[in-house]
C-alpha cells in the first residue's frame, strides 16, 4: 500500500511571471509566452527533451520565476531524467532558501517518486536518504503551522523505513492539528498513519484505526486499507480477502474509462475473474487451451510437512492441488500498470490474481497515451516482476511455457514477446541475456510505460496464466490472498527444468558422480541478488548442489527451485507468518523442510534480529537433523557456502 501523498500534478503551472525588464526584444513579453508555450506542448506531447530546452532557457532569461523550476523538474521525473530533477529543485532552494513552499514541493516530489519504487529505482544514487529528509524537515522549519508539510514529512520518513520517527511525527501532527484541519485533511491524514503503523507491526492498532476511517467514510479507498491490514498482518484472513474483493469489485465499478469499442463504448466495466468461464461465455472475446489436462486439481503436498522446531504455526498449509494451467489468446486487448493488468471491451481481467490483483497503477482516464503494438503479442507482465521471487517462478516460467506451446509452433514466427523494461532487475537481464533466448531475441518488445500508457493489441494478445479450482477440498488456496502468488507445479518444474537443462548443456551440472552435497545458507544481507553476467548459472550451480537450504523468509529462498530431489529446506519464518509460499514451493517439489518457530521472525516489513547463541545451536541443531534427514549414514558435512 502506498502511503497517502500529494501525488505529481498531471498538468503545469499556468502562473506567468513578467519579465524584469522587456528593453530587449528576447526578453519580451510576447517571446517568453511563445516559449512557454512550447515548453507546455513538449510536455504535453511527452517529448520531455524538447520540454527541457525550453524551461532551461526560460531559467536563463527568468531566474527568479519560482513556478519555472516547478515545471522544468516535473517534465524531467516524467521524462526518467531524476538526475535533472535533483538539480533543478537544488537551484531552486539556492535561488530561495527561506521559502518553506518550495522545500516542500521538493520534499513531495522526492516522497512521490519513493512511493512509486516500480517506475523510480534506486533514488538514493542521487542523494542519500538523509538529504531528501532533510527536505523535508527544511520545510516544517520554515513554516511549523504548516500541517501539510509535517505530513510529507511523516510520509517521507515511512518510505524510507524510519518507521518508529514516521509515528513520531504522526502523532506530533494530531496535537498540533489535528483539531483545526478539515475533515477531510484529518481522516487523511489519519489512513496514512494507519498505513505506517503497519509496517511497523502494529497490526491491531492500525486495523481498529482503519475501522473508524470506514465508520466515517467508507469509500472504496478506504476499504481497500481494511484489506490491505487484514492481508499484511492476518495470515489465511477470510476477512481481509472480503475487504480486498469489495475493493476490487467497487473500484472497477466506478471506471468511466470510454474508448473504442474494443476498449469500453459505453464506459461500464466488470471485472472477469476466470478466464476459462469466460472463454465458454464470451468465446468472441478470447479463447483458452489447457496446458496440464493430465495434473489439474491433482493433490501435492504431505500431511506430515513441515517439522516445527518450537510452537506450530496455526493453519499451516500443508495439501495444495493443482492449478489449471491455461494459454489464453485475446483478438484484440489492452494492457496497463506494474502488473500488466489486461482489459478491453469494458472488462478487466485479473487472471491468476483474483481479487488480490493490484489495480493502484491501472490508468482509468480516458486521456491515458496509447501505445499501439501491430503484431500478434505474447506477455509475462506480473506483479512486482522485478522482485527476484515473482521473476524466477512467476514471469519467466511463463516466457518458457509460450516458447513451447506458442512461439516454436509453425506460422508463429511473427508474434512479439513483451518484456519488462530493460534494467529493472539485473537477474531479469542476466537471465534474458543467456543464449537459451537467442531464437527470439529479434522478437523482444518493452514494456516501458506501465504507468503512463496504455498498450493496444488488435492484432492480438497471448498469455499463459493459471487459476486455482472453484471447489478448494484442501482450503489452502480459497480466498487466501497470498495463495495468488504461488505457482502451479506445472510452472514451478518447468522452471527447474529449464535451469537444470542450461547447466547440463555447459557441463556445469553437479551429477551424482560429482556431487558432494553442501549447506547454502541464503543471507538476507548477502549477495544472492547480486551475481553479474553470467552469475545466475553460477547461483542455479550452488543450489543445484545444495542438499540443505538454510535462511529466514525472503525472496532468496526461492532459491530452492534450482535444487535437486532430496534437498531440504531449513526456514525461520515471519511472525506473524502470513505467507507460505515456500512451504508451499517444497511441497510442490515434494521436498521435506523445517520450520524454526523458536527462533524469533520479523513481521512483513520488519527486520530479522541477529541471533543469540541459544538460537544458533537451535539452527545447528536443524540443520544436522536436515542433513541427517538426506544423509541418513551421518555423512561429514563437506562444505558450506553463503551467499
Amino acid at each position: 500500500m502506498r502511503a497517502n501523498l500529494l501525488l505529481f500534478a498531471a498538468t503545469l503551472t499556468t502562473t506567468f511571471a513578467k519579465p524584469n525588464s522587456a528593453s530587449n526584444e528576447s526578453q519580451s513579453r510576447e517571446y517568453l509566452e511563445r516559449l512557454y508555450g512550447q515548453a507546455k506542448a513538449a510536455y504535453s506531447n511527452r517529448d520531455f527533451e524538447t520540454a527541457h530546452k525550453h524551461f532551461s532557457r526560460l531559467h536563463d532569461l527568468l531566474p527568479d520565476w519560482k513556478d519555472n523550476y516547478f515545471n522544468w523538474a516535473l517534465s524531467q521525473i516524467f521524462g526518467k531524467r531524476i538526475d535533472r530533477f535533483f538539480d533543478i529543485m537544488d537551484m531552486a532552494v539556492k535561488q530561495y532558501p527561506n521559502d518553506s513552499d518550495v522545500y516542500l514541493k521538493y520534499c513531495n516530489n522526492i516522497a512521490s517518486m519513493l512511493n512509486q519504487p516500480n517506475d523510480f529505482l534506486n533514488l538514493d544514487s542521487y542523494r542519500t536518504v538523509k538529504e531528501m529528509v532533510d527536505t523535508c524537515i527544511k520545510a516544517t522549519l520554515l513554516d511549523p503551522t504548516s500541517s501539510l508539510a509535517y505530513a510529507t514529512t511523516a510520509a517521507m520518513l515511512n518510505l524510507v523505513r524510519e518507521y518508529k520517527h514516521s509515528i513520531d511525527v504522526y502523532e506530533d501532527w494530531f496535537k498540533r492539528f489535528g483539531s483545526t484541519v478539515s475533515r477531510k485533511e484529518y481522516f487523511s491524514t489519519l489512513t496514512s498513519f494507519s498505513q505506517v503503523l503497519v509496517q511497523d507491526g502494529q497490526f491491531d492498532r492500525a486495523y481498529k484505526i482503519a475501522e473508524e476511517i470506514v465508520a466515517e467514510d467508507p469509500t472504496v479507498d478506504n476499504v481497500g486499507q481494511l484489506c490491505y491490514v487484514r492481508k499484511i498482518g492476518y495470515p489465511l484472513d477470510k476477512k481481509g480477502w472480503k475487504f480486498c474483493n469489495e475493493t476490487l469489485y467497487r473500484s472497477v465499478a466506478e471506471y468511466s474509462l470510454k474508448g473504442s469499442n474494443d476498449l469500453c463504448g459505453t464506459g461500464k466495466w466488470r471485472v472477469a475473474l476466470n478466464y476459462s468461464e469466460e472463454a465458454s461465455t464470451h468465446p468472441e472475446l478470447l479463447t483458452t487451451t489447457l496446458l496440464n489436462p493430465s495434473t489439474a486439481y491433482e493433490t501435492y503436498g504431505s500431511l506430515s510437512d513441515p517439522t516445527f522446531v518450537g510452537p506450530v504455526i496455526p493453519k499451516y498449509p500443508r495439501l495444495f492441488h493443482e492449478r489449471f494451467v491455461y494459454l489464453i489468446h485475446h483478438p484484440s486487448a489492452y494492457l496497463t500498470g506494474h502488473p500488466g493488468i489486461v482489459h478491453g471491451h469494458c472488462t478487466l481481467y485479473t487472471g491468476g490474481k483474483n481479487a488480490n490483483l493490484d489495480i493502484r497503477s491501472f490508468q482509468s482516464s480516458s486521456e491515458t497515451h496509447i501505445i499501439t503494438i501491430p503484431h500478434r503479442t505474447a506477455h509475462i507482465i506480473v506483479h512486482q516482476i522485478r522482485n527476484y521471487y515473482h521473476w524466477l517462478v512467476e514471469s519467466l516460467p511463463k516466457l518458457l511455457l509460450l516458447q513451447t506451446h506458442l512461439l516454436s509452433l509453425p506460422n508463429n514466427e511473427d508474434i512479439k514477446i513483451l518484456l519488462p523494461e530493460k534494467g529493472i532487475a539485473r537477474w531479469i537481464d542476466a537471465t534474458l541475456a543467456l543464449p537459451e533466448f537467442d531464437a527470439v531475441r529479434d522478437r523482444f518488445v518493452y514494456y516501458d510505460h506501465p504507468t503512463t500508457a496504455r498498450y493496444y493489441f488488435p492484432k492480438g494478445l497471448y498469455e499463459v496464466d493459471w487459476i486455482h479450482p472453484a471447489v478448494d477440498v484442501h482450503r489452502s488456496l480459497d480466498k487466501n490472498a497470498w495463495g495468488v502468488f504461488w505457482p502451479p507445479r506445472m510452472v514451478l518444474e518447468t522452471t527447474r527444468e529449464f535451469w537444470h537443462g542450461a547447466l547440463k548443456r555447459r557441463g556445469m551440472f553437479p551429477t551424482v558422480e560429482r556431487l558432494r552435497g553442501s549447506i547454502v545458507y541464503v543471507s538476507r544481507e548477502g549477495t544472492v541478488r547480486g551475481f553479474p553476467n553470467e552469475g545466475m548459472l553460477e547461483q542455479a550451480r550452488v543450489f543445484a548442489g545444495a542438499k540443505v537450504v538454510v535462511g529466514s523468509h525472503g525472496a532468496g529462498l526461492v532459491n530452492y527451485v534450482y535444487t535437486q530431489p532430496g534437498a531440504v529446506l531449513v526456514m525461520v519464518p515471519m511472525d506473524p507468518h502470513v505467507e507460505f509460499c515456500f512451504g508451499h514451493l517444497v511441497a510442490a517439489f515434494g521436498g521435506r523442510h523445517y520450520v524454526v518457530t523458536k527462533v524469533p521472525g520479523a513481521h512483513y516489513f520488519g527486520t530479522y534480529a541477529a541471533l543469540t547463541r541459544e538460537q544458533m545451536e537451535v539452527m545447528g541443531d536443524t540443520i544436522e537433523r536436515a542433513w541427517r534427514d538426506v544423509f541418513e549414514d551421518g555423512n561429514e558435512i563437506t562444505s558450506h557456502d553463503e551467499l
